[in-house]
């Protein structure tokens, strides 16, 4: 156990530098040590059993086996399901396993190749016998580190049959062990069942991993392979036509599995026919299935080769065949080859590499600054200085890469399936030489340089790797993910040809560079806040408080607090706290406390900074004002010792450290959109939720309502009749979620009911709480295939919809054509096929109902399939399971819209990798003051919130010369229940502000808006829960006003405004009350002098309907003639205090809201002037 206080980041840096973690000296997993629990069950006579991994259905998990058959397994030993177990019988071979994952055979298949990495991996001298105590031990290789992994050996079984993987000799057990060891890393048996090859391939070898897209295969292809089969390396392929690793594939007409994973065995060259052939030796695990085209087992080819070539032919159907090169780069996706010799992968001789590692973390809000689309934070991510130093090389050489550079992320997830991965890549810039000395982390100005390296684009994968050759020089790696605040550990390796010095360039703990004046007493030991009556605190009564309070019972003498440190600690609050609190929230953030300290004079590494604010802020990261002045009072005090004691150095070191069957189409169709994308999916329905472990029939679902994420607690009570589900159900009777999450949704619609009728733009919006785009098919835009194509290619989700009336009735007419009128339908895909030498666009669109198709072109089973080339053949999919393609000419003939959310707005913009930023205000539209309808009354129309937004110059790429600008609008009613809530016709108009106005901060009156460029606008009001437009703007000042297209109208609003250029947002209706002008009044304050002028001049004079009382517009006039103008929010609340329950204000009311406000004005008057 660690010592108490050490920090376990801490500890476990200290123990790689021990050497912990190496082949040698792995680590122990879960801190279980093999051998003491070994001598400790041979000692006791007892056979171990893994409390840590438990043979229980929990280390099954929920997925792999249907409920049924996990009521059925029973966790038995090797020697009670055969007489003589062995742990290896004689020699492994790829031949001996059969069942279970395929991506996880495929590697352990590629793992018997490599006699010397499978020693290291699976311990080959454990038994049954000598020394048997029931457990066992295997080797992986995890983030970085060696581990070494703890298993008891019982065994899943039902009717004393191993269910996973087993070897085909029915008393070997080595796989099964391997298996459950690994399944143990990751999580359970469940977290196993989708993965990449190229996954366990690292985790055998912890060596450099390359992948190579067949479709884009390298001149140098052959080379690489022929030099693999040669090394120590470990190669697998996949099958296109989806993610490896699903168990239920489809067997192709050549014999190949679609979306399979496959071992690569070995590569020959043969003569045939006197000219040289190159051939792929290749593996299915599954032991039997092999390629049945040229060079296959049976292939009439062999009868035309060399004599010593015929050795290669061996006709048995184990699962191993050979292939061309060409018909492997044809019906392959994806070659993962991993490997100990990075001399292997860069091409070189005999060259030694040498390896840097380094672990780091994207922590929100602080390192994780996302990629340099975003100039102002990318600099907060963790940098690392390269220094390459000049050396003599292989002559041979000198045209080959020198540095390698592998970025491996881990995800802070214990199950795997739970693990998400981000985009994630690097860029590297080279340090010009006035920089050299600089040791603190580089600003946002530095990187408006262009890199010299980077990776080629950022991935979603475990790993991305690159290939560089640089001369000598100093270099900054700059690891990141691709969006800021996604949190994640990650692993840099750098391996580099020449001599090379690599060290973190975040700083180092904490450095101090000046000291804030303070007395020279050092006996301050404690801070704590204190407000007195009257909400402040001077600086002598903080002293005589903390004197008082902290100092007083002391046997020793003290000197206590000093006037000048008090007043140091008031200025600390003054002019640091607040003014680095730029959120004005009244704490500080993790980037708005580092500002904080390097005011205050301390520079913290990132690793410090995420423990201060780990020790020292709210559960939500955040800093308050108490706890920023104990922690830099207290890094003063130690900055001080240290300093005294001559140690600094010291202090460096120590801190360096599905498919549903029922329900309304509009809701169904959303989820069926929904489950295309995981990590969506992931957000809304909290999939680790169960029925078994810590069940307690409570469930909760996330959805984006009007600009917050909100999350929904229900129980598992769901309505049914006669035993069966009334609502949305799954096919599969033992499946709930779907279920749920629809009670979920109707809890937040208001009822099930009230799910009736909808528009399935509606849960997509809840589900992404994205940006959203309706496009009417009726008039397409020239560029919908693009916009198509990049929502399917992105983070986004589909719908459309039948024409014929609105979407979500479920008694639907089903039309000739197969399709059902007014009905909702999921988007699932796009694809270009060529059709008799011409390219075709296609949609592939699911009904929700899970049967009924289109019958027309391009259906299941239409002849047009047959002209286009085999591999479009793999579009082609004839199974009445509601899903089916459509050429994009009848998409538009026949849908009436498609609605897009997506999380990108590069999606719907048409732009690059340009990074927006968003903001969002949040508004209401009140009868009488702010509902002024639409600009048809030009003097209702000014009374409607205003929004001031200043876009200023930015450097764009040169291929977004579109839009810069997205303005959306979302109405949301007052009603709870939503088949109550009536959506206005909404829109808003964007004037461009002149130069002489820039100034004005109050709400622009109706003059205004009567000679404005309106600049802007959407097409129509429509009565739409919301409205979105993209406009492209020069730099400027403009206005943007949101209202209905009535007056009276009243809603609450949600403005959302993504801008690509630099924008400042404000709301522009003023803020408060701000006194204009000061009414005479009498020495003597009288009420009755103020009555008679408030009476016959102010009042009455504004009371233009002569009802003896003001309504709020009119109330707005009045206080403005009294000499106060109010932001939109404060009239109503005015209103709201001071107002009779229809919402007018009478004579007395009116002048004692006056009365009130004068009185409040005149003392702040007196406390700035004095």
């Amino acid at each position: 156990m660690p010592a108490p206080g050490v920090c376990l980041n801490i500890l476990s840096e200290r123990n790689l530098r021990d050497g912990q973690g190496s082949l040698n000296n792995p680590e122990k997993h879960l801190d279980q040590d093999f051998h003491q629990l070994k001598q400790f069950c041979l000692k006791e006579r007892m056979r171990f059993v893994d409390n840590l991994f438990p043979p229980e259905m929990k280390s099954i998990g929920m997925g792999s086996l249907h409920r049924e058959d996990l009521k059925r397994v029973v966790w038995r030993r090797p020697h009670e399901l055969v007489p003589n177990p062995l742990y290896m019988v004689k020699e492994t071979s790829r031949f001996d396993i059969i069942q279970g994952n395929c991506w996880f055979l495929a590697s352990v298949g590629a793992l018997t190749f490599q006699k010397q990495i499978m020693k290291q991996v699976i311990y080959d001298e454990q038994n049954f016998s000598v020394d048997y105590a029931g457990i066992f031990h295997f080797k992986f290789w995890r983030f970085g580190s060696w581990v070494d992994v703890v298993i008891d050996d019982k065994l899943p079984t039902i009717d004393n049959r191993l269910i996973f993987v087993h070897s085909k000799h029915p008393n070997e057990f080595w796989p099964a062990l391997l298996e459950k060891a690994y399944a143990k890393v990751c999580g359970s048996y469940a977290d196993m069942n989708v993965g990449s090859v190229s996954e366990a391939l690292m985790d055998f070898t912890g060596g450099p991993h390359m992948i190579i897209k067949l479709s884009e295969a390298p001149e140098k292809l052959w080379d690489i392979m022929t030099r693999a089969s040669q090394s120590q390396s470990l190669m697998g392929c996949g099958t296109p036509g989806g993610q490896a690793g699903q168990l239920q594939n489809r067997v192709l007409p050549n014999g190949l599995v679609e979306m399979h994973a496959y071992t690569v065995t070995g590569v020959a060259e043969v003569v045939f026919k006197g000219r040289l052939v190159k051939l792929v030796r290749i593996f299915n695990p599954w032991g039997h299935g092999e390629w049945n085209r040229d060079w296959s087992d049976r292939s009439p080819l062999w009868e035309f080769v060399r004599p010593e070539d015929q050795k290669y032919n061996v006709v048995l159907d184990n699962g191993e065949f050979w292939m061309s090169l060409e018909d492997f780069c044809k019906n392959f996706s994806d070659l993962d080859i991993c490997c100990l010799d990075v001399n292997f992968l860069a091409g070189t001789h005999s060259s030694a590499w040498k390896t840097e590692v380094h672990r780091g973390q994207w922590v929100t809000g602080t390192t994780a600054g996302g990629c340099s689309n975003n100039q102002d934070s990318f600099s907060r991510n963790p940098q690392f200085r390269v220094t390459l130093k000049e050396t003599v090389e292989d002559p041979r050489d000198e045209s080959c890469p020198n540095l390698l550079v592998s970025l491996i992320q881990k995800s802070h997830k214990r199950n795997r399936h739970l693990s998400t991965n981000f985009h994630i890549g690097f860029s590297i810039y080279e340090v010009p030489a006035h920089l050299k000395d600089r040791r603190e982390k580089f600003p946002a100005s530095f990187f408006k340089t262009n890199p010299i390296g980077k990776t080629k684009s950022f991935l979603n994968a475990r790993e991305v790797m690159e290939f560089f050759r640089f001369k000598a020089g100093e270099y900054l790696i700059v690891p990141s993910t691709f969006q800021p605040n996604e949190a994640a550990s990650f692993l840099l390796t750098v391996y580099s040809k020449t001599e090379a010095v690599i060290e973190d360039n975040s700083g180092y703990g904490i450095t101090r560079t000046k000291i804030i004046p303070r007395d020279n007493d050092e006996s301050f030991q404690l801070f704590s806040h204190y407000v007195d009556k009257y909400g402040e605190v001077d600086a002598e009564g903080l002293q005589r408080l903390l004197n008082e309070n902290l100092c007083a019972g002391h046997s020793q003498k003290r000197a206590g607090f000093s006037l000048d440190l008090c007043k140091s600690m008031v200025a600390l609050m003054d002019d640091i706290f607040y003014k680095m609190d730029v959120s004005r929230t009244g704490s500080l953030s993790l980037n708005e406390l580092r500002n904080a300290l390097e005011v205050t004079g301390f520079m913290l590494s990132d690793s410090m900074l995420n423990l201060m604010a780990l020790r020292y802020g709210d559960f939500s990261g955040e800093i308050t004002l108490e706890n920023f002045i104990v922690l830099v009072l207290r890094m003063d005090c130690m900055a001080n010792l240290i300093h005294n004691a001559s140690t600094w150095n010291w202090c460096r070191t120590l801190f360096t450290l599905f498919k549903e069957l029922q329900g309304n189409c509009w809701f169904l169709a959303s989820v069926g959109a929904l489950t295309f994308q995981k990590r969506f999916m992931k957000q809304i329905i909290n999939d680790e939720q169960n029925f078994s472990v810590d069940y307690a029939g409570i469930f909760h679902f996330k959805f984006w309502r009007f600009g917050s994420w909100v999350d929904v607690v229900i129980d598992d009570k769901l309505p049914t009749i006669d035993g069966r589900l009334v609502f949305v159900q799954s096919k599969t009777p033992n499946e709930f979620w779907p279920a749920l999450l629809e009670k979920a949704y109707a809890k937040v619609c208001g009822s099930y009911a009230d799910m009736d009728a909808g528009s399935i733009s509606e849960a997509l919006m809840d589900f992404t709480g994205g940006p959203h785009m309706s496009i009417k098919l009726s008039e397409p835009s020239e560029k919908l295939w693009d916009v198509l194509r990049r929502a399917s290619q992105s983070e986004s989700l589909m719908g459309c919809g039948t024409r014929g009336g609105e979407a979500g009735v479920l008694q639907n007419n089903v039309l000739a054509n197969g399709l059902v009128e007014m009905h909702a339908y999921t988007v699932t895909g796009v694809t270009e096929v060529v059709f008799k030498g011409r390219p075709v666009k296609l949609v592939r669109i699911f009904n929700p109902w899970g049967q009924g198709e289109w019958n027309r072109d391009w259906s299941d089973r239409s002849p047009l399939w047959e002209h286009v080339r085999p591999e479009d053949q793999k579009n082609k999919v004839v199974l009445d399971n509601g899903e089916f393609w459509m050429s994009l000419e009848d998409f538009c003939k026949n849908y009436s819209d498609v609605d897009i959310c997506c999380s990108d707005v590069n999606v719907l913009a048409g732009s690059h990798s340009s990074s927006w930023e968003t903001e969002m205000h949040k508004g209401q539209w009140v009868i009488g003051t702010t509902a002024g309808g639409c600009s048809n009354d030009i003097d209702r129309f000014s009374r409607n919130p205003q929004f001031r937004v200043t876009l200023k110059e930015t450097a764009e790429d040169p291929r977004d010369d579109s839009t810069n600008l997205l303005v959306s609008l979302i109405q949301k009613s007052h009603k709870r229940n939503r088949h109550l809530a009536t959506n206005f016709h909404i829109g808003f108009n964007i004037y461009e502000v002149p130069a002489h106005l820039k100034d004005q901060r109050e709400k622009f009156p109706a003059s205004f808006f009567r000679n404005a460029r309106l600049v802007g606008r959407n097409d129509s009001y429509i009565n739409a829960r919301e409205i979105m437009e993209l406009f492209r703007f020069k730099a400027g000042e403009y206005l943007i006003v949101p209202s209905t297209f009535q007056p009276n109208e009243a809603a609450s609003f949600l403005l959302t405004v993504c801008s690509k250029t630099k924008a400042a947002i404000e709301d522009g209706s003023g803020y408060g009350i701000t006194r204009t002008k000061i009414i005479p009044r009498d020495n003597d304050e009288s009420f009755e002098l103020f009555s008679k002028y408030a009476d016959k001049d102010i009042f009455y004079g504004k009371d233009v309907s002569h009802t003896g009382s003001l309504s709020l517009n009119e109330l707005q006039n009045a206080l403005k003639a009294a000499g106060f103008i109010l932001s939109d929010s404060m009239l109503n609340l005015m209103a709201l205090r001071y107002s009779s329950s229809t919402g007018e204000m009478t004579l007395e009311n009116f002048i004692l809201l006056v009365l009130r406000m004068d009185c409040m004005a005149m003392q702040y008057i007196l406390i700035i002037f004095g």
